[in-house]
């Protein structure tokens, strides 16, 4: 179920998470990824995302060029 109460910015709306641990995997994959912008914990996000079929919210335009497809 989708929390729908506006935060601040009636374009963001709350969605539900959960926390994960970062794994091995999703570490290596983060390291292999190219360096295409500077931001030090996107490899992360986008390593997470990749492998476990997650969207990313997001308006930083180097994103979509990992390969993922942000919602924003």
């Amino acid at each position: 179920m989708i929390d729908t109460r506006f935060h601040g910015n009636d374009k963001i709306m709350l969605f539900p998470c959960c926390y994960e641990s970062i794994n091995h995997d999703s570490a290596m994959t983060a390291a292999t990824l190219p360096l295409i912008h500077r931001d030090p914990f996107d490899p992360i996000l986008i390593a997470e995302a990749m492998r476990n079929g997650l969207t990313i919210l997001t308006k930083d335009r180097p994103i979509p060029r990992y390969g993922v497809t942000p919602l924003w």
